[in-house]
């Protein structure tokens, strides 16, 4: 097997994990949504602080995500040559580029919810 064979199987078995790693942050987002119903109507601020606790903490994990996937997209421009075709170079300079937006907006959605003390603020975090 060549190099770049063995170099897309092990980006794939990290791309596995990553999934794993999206059930559970699904997972979470559930729990925190059911939280925040319960909190609504008791107005217990015990509620409020778990399900704001677990909005952080989803949406910084996204935002490491991405950036995961922003340095792979980094490393496959960088890989280019003068004697790449006009295509590939197009597509992974487009693959970086939405590589890079998803990290911005992944990490303004991760200040909101920080930061933000208004339920109505909050944006989704995956």
């Amino acid at each position: 097997m060549n190099n770049n064979i063995i170099e897309t199987l092990k980006r794939i078995n990290i791309e596995d994990y990553i999934w794993i790693i999206y059930l559970f942050l699904v997972g979470y987002n559930l729990y925190s949504n059911y939280l925040e119903k319960k909190f609504l109507i008791s107005k217990d601020k015990y509620l409020y602080n778990k399900f704001h606790s677990i909005n952080t903490t989803v949406s910084f994990i996204a935002l490491i995500i991405f950036i995961y996937f922003l340095i792979i997209a980094y490393e496959d421009l960088n890989k280019l040559n003068i004697n790449s075709k006009e295509d590939e170079k197009k597509f992974k300079t487009l693959t970086f580029i939405a590589s890079l937006l998803f990290v911005i907006g992944s990490a303004i959605s991760l200040y909101v919810v920080a930061k933000s003390p208004d339920l109505d603020n909050e944006t989704p975090a995956i």
